[in-house]
């Protein structure tokens, strides 16, 4: 499942650090959503693949960092909107 969340433009670039390094600690992978994107509110959108069981330790592990976190998001379940045409 995958859970996005957003650092707020005013958070430093060593908060932004000290948030991925927590995450690591747990084993846990932040990766940026929208890679190579020059738009600076985009860069700070990052997104965390984790199992289903996971995800309340996410969510606790970015709450400790609430004042730096714009908004959390997910899990989104992604299914096609219609059949595939063969």
């Amino acid at each position: 499942m995958t859970l996005k969340f957003k650092i707020v433009d005013r958070a430093s670039h060593r908060e932004v650090q000290s948030i991925l390094q927590h995450l690591e600690t747990l084993d846990l992978t932040a990766k940026p959503t929208f890679p190579g994107v020059g738009h600076a509110r985009l860069r700070r959108i990052y997104s965390v693949d984790a199992a289903e069981s996971r995800l309340p330790e996410l969510r606790e592990a970015l709450s400790s960092f609430a004042n730096s976190i714009d908004f959390v998001e997910g899990p989104v379940e992604r299914r096609p909107l219609r059949k595939a045409v063969r």
